[in-house]
């Protein structure tokens, strides 16, 4: 491959959530491995190796791992599905600035969900208003997984994120674009 070296800057500013990574790439060296390295507070805290056939293996860019997990995930037999074969994921409707406190349809933003489930709702918007998200609401008007949009980055016990969602077995909640849509469009699995 192409890159050389892959950086994960866990927190490269304090009180900033979002995660950065850096990629240095030369079309001029190909090499059969890539360097991944931590930095975190103001130092490399990890470096590793990484096959670049694991980055086809895994169809991911894998960063901050010890060489013992590197040796573990290298002698796993992965056959799996990937979620883009089998679903499609819609952001939910673009209208914060119409909601009200009484309407014709309650509607809920990432705020309202929790593990497994949704409390309350942020606002209601008017059939008037919803015209203009037509196409988006016919997609969303059906059984599917509700996933609040800003993904949690957890540190304790170990660094990871989390997908918060939950089962709209009725399909008719509506969701703010601070949440994500996900339909199952393959017949052969099911939301079980």
């Amino acid at each position: 491959g192409n890159v050389s070296i892959l950086v994960d800057v866990e927190k490269a500013f304090e009180n900033v959530k979002l995660k950065q990574v850096v990629f240095v790439y030369s079309k001029y060296i190909y090499t059969d491995n890539y360097v991944a390295r931590k930095f975190l507070d103001s130092e490399f805290i990890r470096t590793t190796k990484i096959p670049n056939g694991l980055v086809l293996k895994y169809n991911a860019w894998i960063c901050d791992v010890s060489q013992e997990e590197l040796d573990i995930a290298k002698n796993l037999n992965v056959e799996c599905v990937y979620m883009r074969a089998i679903s499609e994921t819609k952001r939910g409707v673009g209208l914060q600035k119409y909601l009200s406190p009484e309407g014709d349809y309650p509607v809920i933003g990432g705020k309202n969900i929790f593990r497994y489930g949704s409390k309350g709702v942020k606002g209601y918007l008017s059939k008037e208003i919803l015209k203009s998200e037509r196409s988006k609401l016919a997609f969303t008007q059906q059984p599917k997984i509700i996933s609040q949009d800003p993904v949690a980055h957890i540190q304790n016990p170990t660094p990871r994120i989390m997908i918060t969602s939950f089962f709209d077995s009725t399909g008719k909640i509506i969701g703010l674009d601070t949440v994500q849509n996900t339909i199952v469009t393959n017949k052969e699995f099911d939301y079980k």
